[in-house]
């Protein structure tokens, strides 16, 4: 299991955040041993201040002697020329001379994905410099190639103007293996109208955070093919494409294409984020690897699918998904119906891979439409669930399908308001093993 590192501040000083989660266990590892009282739900505290949704005024340069600005190799902001060629040049030479680029105030145009082979870049604020796309058809024509040591993008916003289908192939931020992305950083970064936000393959202890993502027409963060140690903290997504937040760990077969020799993502760390308003796919999904940890996200409203998954489809092979903590999330209005299933808020499927050892616990799981966590699958489950509170699903609380092979524990869950019966199992005895203690159906 990873060690979970210490919380970035949650709000600026005078204002109190959107919600108050319960304070989880620091360590995973033991997580599973704790004994703890059952909770209740977080309560709504609303904002104190009357400008906490107002932006702040420009961010100053770096220090003098650091930096180099854009402007001083031609980039001319708030007009409608092309600023490609000089973006470019002020990268090459800030990787030459191990400085920072600046980006001033104002709008700049682009045509080309940068790369940032170790190279920092900053922006005056989310609201103050942008970066607007204007090429189609390509991953090579929009935003930035994460790669090799350090490489850092901070406070701007980046949209691109002319993608209006799924496959576009524009992605604002992406890493490939061979990028050998290491040490990385986005922070404080409004992404909007891209194909994908993030689709960082292979890139390792990287941090995203107090990020904004919107109306993306596929994913919005995803990590994938061996992506390790990265930490997601603080980020806001709305109107995903498809999932909102992912961890993938791909085979090398079937309809992802994996490549070959792909490494096990492992230990990725996601927690105070929220996800709403996924018009497709999942608000978030563990699709695969180990040591995991998902803890205090705020989910809701998702279009048609799980709201938080574990996904291992048999089109799409996943290694594993092992030791991983799913831990005081919050899921509201979650699941729906798709190809004549009636999917829970937690939709856990191992179709063409194992989940094994995993610990579920603390989740507050509100109004679900349909069940409130739903088993399904042929591969073995071997999940613990822990002091869950289900309330007010469309259908039972907890419901595992005929399907279901291997074991579950669950301990002092419970469930209120079901439409249907608050626990049902459909399992065959002698195929999944339940262990019940004090729970509350």
């Amino acid at each position: 299991m990873p060690t979970i590192p210490p919380p970035a501040p949650r709000a600026p000083s005078g204002t109190k955040p959107a919600f108050a989660f319960p304070v989880p266990p620091s360590n995973p590892a033991t997580a599973c041993n704790s004994a703890k009282p059952p909770l209740t739900p977080p309560p709504i505290i609303a904002s104190t201040s009357s400008t906490s949704n107002k932006p702040r005024p420009p961010l100053l340069p770096p220090s003098p002697g650091t930096y180099l600005s854009v402007l001083d190799f031609g980039a001319r902001p708030d007009d409608d020329t092309d600023d490609t060629a000089a973006i470019k040049a002020c990268i090459d030479a800030a990787m030459t001379q191990k400085k920072t680029v600046w980006f001033p105030p104002g709008v700049y145009h682009h045509n080309q994905q940068f790369r940032l082979d170790g190279v920092k870049l900053r922006g005056a604020g989310m609201w103050h410099t942008a970066l607007i796309g204007t090429a189609n058809g390509s991953v090579r024509d929009f935003g930035f190639r994460i790669a090799g040591d350090g490489a850092e993008v901070r406070d701007l916003f980046i949209e691109n103007a002319i993608v209006d289908r799924r496959g576009s192939g524009a992605k604002a931020f992406t890493s490939a293996r061979s990028d050998s992305a290491i040490n990385w950083r986005v922070e404080n970064v409004w992404v909007t109208h891209s194909h994908v936000g993030f689709w960082m393959s292979g890139a390792h202890d990287g941090i995203v955070r107090g990020c904004r993502v919107r109306f993306t027409f596929a994913d919005s963060l995803t990590f994938n093919s061996g992506s390790s140690r990265n930490f997601i903290e603080h980020n806001h997504v709305r109107g995903s494409g498809d999932d909102g937040i992912a961890t993938l760990s791909e085979t090398t077969g079937g309809r992802h294409k994996g490549i070959a020799g792909s490494a096990v993502s492992t230990g990725n760390i996601f927690r105070h984020n929220t996800i709403v308003a996924n018009w497709w796919g999942h608000n978030a999904d563990l699709a695969g690897g180990t040591g995991h940890v998902f803890e205090n996200n705020y989910l809701a409203d998702n279009s048609a699918m799980g709201c938080l998954t574990i996904n291992h489809p048999i089109p799409f092979p996943m290694h594993d998904l092992t030791d991983s903590v799913i831990r005081g999330n919050v899921i509201v209005r979650g699941g729906g119906r798709i190809t004549g299933q009636l999917r829970g808020a937690v939709w856990i499927y191992t179709g063409s891979a194992s989940a094994r050892n995993i610990l579920i616990e603390d989740n507050h799981i509100l109004d679900s439409l349909y069940r409130g966590i739903h088993l399904t699958g042929p591969a073995t489950q071997e999940i613990r669930f822990v002091r869950n509170r289900i309330i007010n699903p469309g259908a039972e609380g907890v419901y595992i399908d005929k399907l279901v092979t291997g074991s579950g524990v669950f301990e002092n869950n419970y469930t209120s308001g079901a439409t249907a019966v608050p626990f049902r199992n459909d399992a065959a005895a002698t195929a999944y093993n339940v262990s019940s203690t004090d729970n509350n159906w």
